[in-house]
Formats: structure tokens, C-alpha cells, sequence
């Protein structure tokens, strides 16, 4: 696969500048040249291929790799994901089923089997970041299409925590390439910055990020959000929006253009004492540990459906254990972290 950048669609490079550098020297980030699209029965046939060879295939298309299932497995695990079932028709899809209980720890382990065939020792480039995360997005799909819990002729909404954006924007590209998502939904800590994107079509980019209890979204702009204008806007849009990020002040879109961008998404904020109230409630009723970050897409994902009337099946992704932010969640649910720590290990 060929890249150009967010910045310039005129000089094409080879899959090694985006696996071995974040950005080209022009500033941009690396996107493919051209997004593949899968057919409607390629999509059907993920149910046939394991987890672990979704990814595989999707990152020797995107890298240039020569990966196979066993490869990922290896790396990642055998059960790196789970399923759980909530009601309303909400599934929660746990990416974290490793010794460190974190999408990181997964994220890093494909990465590492990938510099292995370029260059060993340095660590994932932006791009290979949002590969994983494509690819991890193909294989949760896998997953689903065995389960027979999904109906191929529907959409799937998908809710995730904003973060630096990089699995919005994955989300999308999976959309955009055939998986039947429906609304990409963001949860938004007080540094709500996309919902103002989003919403509002403008965002300012010279403000400082608030300090809040999931530090991983304090972001004024969120670094992928670079790939998701050039994405839907176009190369001018995207340096438009590095200009003004470098010298500071307001990002405002034409309206035609804002609703272009924001087709398809949708973002709430959510403050820390909601959040914490969702991480109380949902175990309350559900008997389920949320953590922070999903907590977000809880919200978020509620938000949506109150707004727009939606009952259509939702899959918050879940990027850590509830253990990753014990003291967090302790004091959610009004025990101590010790109590939290056996309620967890005794499962």
C-alpha cells in the first residue's frame, strides 16, 4: 500500500516512512493513498476467519507485513477479547484480556511483531497505531458475525472514549471500508473539544487542557484529529487547520463543510461526577465494572439515543479494566480500593 499525507496528496511514499515516523517532513500524517473497500461478502467471510488472522490479513494489507494468525497470537494472546451482553442492547467489547489489562499492552505486542520485519527496537508510528486499531476493529467484527448475536443487515453503533482520537478515527476508516457501523459515538471528557468540532463546527485551538480524572482525553486538540478532516474534508481543509493549530486561534468550518465532517458522528461531555455516577449505576444494575474511559462511552452512547431517539444495537469498545483506574472506581461505588481489588480478582 502507498501513503500520502494529510498535507500533501502529490508525493506518494512507501510503507516504511509511515511505519517508522509519526509525521512526513512536511508536518502531515501518513494515510493510505487509496482506502480499500471490502465487498459485502468479504464482510460476511470475517465470520470464517478468527480474531487473530483478521488482524493479521488487515495489517499485511495496510504495512506490508507478512504476518499470520499464529504471528498475532504470540504477541497478543489467544483470548484477547471478550464479549459481554448488556441490556438495551448494548455490548460491552473488552480489549484488554492481557497481564496488563489495557488496549496499550495489545497495541504494543502487534506493533512489536511489525518492527520486527522493518526495523526492531523503536516504538509504534501514528499510523501503525490506527492500522492496530482498524485491524483489532475487523477482528471484533469476526467475532460478532460468530456469536450469530449480530445481524449482518444492520448497523452496529459504535461507542468509544475521545482520547487522542485515534480510535474515532479508526472507526471510521473501518466504516468507510465496508463493516456495518452506524453512529461513531464520542465521549468526551470537560475538554470537550470535538463536541465543538462536532457539533458546533468550530473549535479553539490555542486553549490550555483541564486536568480532569481521565487524564488519557485531556487533549485541546486531539492529535488525530488531523486525519479525520483530511479524511472527510480534503487535503486544503486539513492545512487550514494546521495552520491555524500552529499559531493559535478559532477553527470554524462553512456550514455545508461542518456537516460534512460530522456525518456519521456524534459527541457528548461528560463531566467527572457523571462519570463516576454512570460507574456506580451501571454496577448497580448490571453487576458490571466499568472503567473511566468506558464510563465516557456509556454517557456518551446514552446521550445519543436520548437525542435522536435510537434503539439500534451499540457496542461501547472497552479499552481497560476497571483495575487500571481501581482508585477511581473504588471511590465511585464508596469503597475502599482494597474491597474493589477483591471484588475484581474474586470474578
Amino acid at each position: 500500500m502507498l501513503y500520502v499525507t494529510t498535507r500533501n496528496t502529490k508525493d506518494v511514499f512507501t510503507v516504511n516512512h509511515a511505519i517508522l515516523k509519526d509525521r512526513c517532513a512536511d508536518g502531515g500524517l501518513y494515510v493510505p493513498y487509496q482506502v480499500p473497500v471490502m465487498t459485502r461478502e468479504e464482510v460476511i467471510g470475517l465470520k470464517e476467519k478468527s480474531f487473530s488472522q483478521c488482524i493479521a490479513e488487515l495489517l499485511n494489507l495496510f504495512l506490508g507485513v507478512k504476518l499470520s494468525g499464529y504471528d498475532i497470537e504470540l504477541n497478543i494472546g489467544r483470548y484477547p477479547v471478550k464479549m459481554v451482553s448488556m441490556s438495551h442492547k448494548i455490548a460491552i467489547c473488552e480489549l484488554w484480556h492481557n497481564p496488563e489489562s489495557d488496549f496499550t499492552a495489545l497495541e504494543n505486542a502487534a506493533a512489536k511483531q511489525i518492527n520486527a520485519d522493518v526495523s526492531s527496537g523503536i516504538a509504534p508510528s501514528d499510523w501503525v497505531r490506527t492500522a492496530v486499531r482498524i485491524s483489532v476493529l475487523f477482528g471484533v467484527f469476526s467475532e460478532l458475525l460468530r456469536s450469530d448475536s449480530f445481524d449482518i443487515t444492520n448497523k452496529l453503533d459504535i461507542s468509544v472514549s475521545a482520547g487522542d482520537f485515534q480510535m474515532p478515527v479508526a472507526a471510521w476508516y473501518a466504516r468507510q471500508m465496508g463493516l456495518p457501523i452506524g453512529m461513531i459515538i464520542c465521549g468526551c471528557n470537560q475538554n470537550g473539544m470535538i463536541w465543538d468540532l462536532i457539533h458546533h463546527g468550530q473549535i479553539k485551538t490555542d486553549t490550555v487542557a483541564v486536568r480532569t480524572r481521565t487524564p488519557k482525553c485531556d487533549y485541546s486538540v486531539a492529535p488525530g484529529l488531523e486525519r479525520l478532516i483530511f479524511s472527510t474534508l480534503g487535503e486544503d481543509e486539513a492545512n487550514r487547520f494546521a495552520a491555524i493549530c500552529q499559531r493559535g486561534g478559532l477553527y470554524a468550518l462553512k456550514e455545508d463543510k461542518a456537516d460534512t465532517l460530522a456525518t456519521g458522528l456524534y459527541s457528548a461531555v461528560v463531566s467527572d461526577q457523571r462519570m463516576m455516577n454512570v460507574i456506580n449505576s451501571v454496577y448497580r444494575t448490571n453487576e458490571y465494572l466499568l472503567d473511566p474511559y468506558s464510563a465516557l462511552a456509556f454517557s456518551a452512547l446514552q446521550d445519543y439515543r436520548t437525542v435522536a431517539g435510537e434503539t439500534r444495537p451499540a457496542l461501547i469498545i472497552s479499552e481497560a479494566s476497571a483495575v487500571c483506574s481501581a482508585d477511581t472506581v473504588a471511590e465511585s461505588l464508596g469503597i475502599s480500593k482494597q474491597e474493589l481489588l477483591d471484588r475484581i480478582y474474586a470474578k
